[in-house]
Formats: C-alpha cells, structure tokens, sequence
C-alpha cells in the first residue's frame, strides 16, 4: 500500500492558511483597498466588549444586538472579505498551478497536487478542488449575500454557509485521514490527488527510461530494414549489356 502524506498535507495546509493570512492583512491595511477599515476596527472592538460582558455563551446565537454586530460587521468587512477571496484564489488557484500542483507549504513539505486519472494536472480541476478546500466556494456565496439579501435573510443564510463550510473541512480531513487512498472530499470532486512530490520524479524518470529503451529497440530495426532495402535495390538494379561491333 502506497503510503499517505497525511501530516504533511495538514501542515501544508497550516502553512498556507498562515501565508494567505499575512497577504491579505497587509492589502486589508491599504485604505484604497478597504475604505471601511477604521469602522470596522471600531465596531469590532464594540463586539468584543459586549461579548465579554455576556453571562452565558449560548446566547450568542439568539442576542438580537449579536445579530446587529454580525450583520454590521459583514457589511463594513465586505472589501476585506473580497480582498481574501481575490488572494486566495490567487493562491491556491493560479499559483498553485503554475507552480506544478504546489503551494508553498507543499513545496516546503515535498509533496504536490497531481491528477487522479495520469493525466495532466489542469487549471480547471486545481480551482475546483480549490474551491471546496480551501472555501472559495462559500466565501463567494458569503460575498454575494452580503451585497444582495436584506438582514434577516442573511442571518440565516450567514449561518447556513458558515455549517457548510465546516462540513465540508471536516468530512475532507475524516476522508484524507481514514480512507486508504487518502483522498479527500475535494479530491473526489476534482479528480485529484496529493503525493509526495519525489515519487512523481521517480515516475518521470522511469518513464524516459522506457522511452529511451524503446528508442535504442527501434533504432537497429530501422537500420536493417534500411540495409534489406539498399541491398535489394542493388541486387535488382539491371546491368547494361555491353555489345561489340563486329570488324568490318
């Protein structure tokens, strides 16, 4: 049984998100970027005090002025949640596919992202996986929520995504971690899958060895047959009868 990269992917991952976190917040702090950034510092920190003041977590999920902050709060980070989606697809999207099937946390822990079915690794299937794993999927349905429905409605759909998004990292982590193959739910989805980046090199050697094996067959057939061909030529090529004239 081909052995999984397992931990390696979970730090991989850990990295990456630590990376895009950095990127994101140093573009989040660029005024032209993201206009509301001082308001929602401050009605963050708002957030924060009523929350601390509060007797029993729970109420969290009812507290009508909780609903007000989250609803506030996702309006004035609305740039900064583009911003992330925009880096982020970025990221794992074009990078990761320019770069080989690698991040740079898989890079750092040898590992790649390549197709399931031998073939090669297409742009298609890294922003689809990228879509599922990495939550540009539910960031964009967040974005869009944001922009389109009115409050109530997006309390609702806020929490409804938020469940999503979480199903969707756990059962992935559950798979990549119980299934023999280690493919996760992403991976399914998008035909693809994750090895260490040195048995991919194995293979590609291996494959030009049989290439050049294959060459170095061929090549003395193709030369007898040549032989075949000139001698047979030879041998059939009609000579010139020579006639002497009688004396006269």
């Amino acid at each position: 049984m081909t052995k999984k990269p397992t931990s390696k992917r979970i730090l991989a991952y850990l990295v990456d998100g630590v990376i895009i976190s950095i990127i994101v917040s140093l573009f989040s702090g660029i005024s032209f970027l993201n206009p509301y950034m001082e308001e929602y510092e401050d009605l963050y920190e708002d957030y924060q005090e009523y929350v601390m003041d509060m007797d029993d977590p729970m109420d969290l999920l009812n507290d009508v002025t909780v609903k007000d902050y989250t609803y506030q709060l996702s309006k004035y980070g609305i740039y900064m949640s583009i911003t992330s989606l925009v880096v982020s697809f970025l990221y794992f999207g074009i990078f990761q596919y320019y770069n080989k099937g690698q991040t740079v946390g898989k890079a750092i822990f040898k590992i790649k992202v390549v197709s399931n079915n031998d073939n090669k690794l297409s742009l298609v299937q890294v922003i689809i996986r990228s879509a599922f794993i990495n939550s540009l999927l539910t960031s964009s349905l967040l974005i869009m929520a944001t922009l389109f429905l009115s409050k109530s409605v997006f309390l609702g759909a806020d929490l409804v995504i938020e469940y999503l998004d979480m199903a969707i990292l756990f059962i992935s982590a559950g798979m990549i971690i119980y299934r023999n193959d280690g493919l996760g739910l992403h991976d399914m989805i998008a035909h693809t899958k994750v090895v260490f980046a040195d048995e991919v090199l194995e293979t590609n050697v291996k494959e030009a060895k049989i290439v050049e094996d294959v060459k170095e067959i061929e090549e003395p057939k193709e030369k007898s047959t040549k032989k075949s061909t000139t001698r047979k030529t030879k041998t059939t090529t009609p000579k010139k009868k020579t006639v002497k004239k009688e004396d006269k």
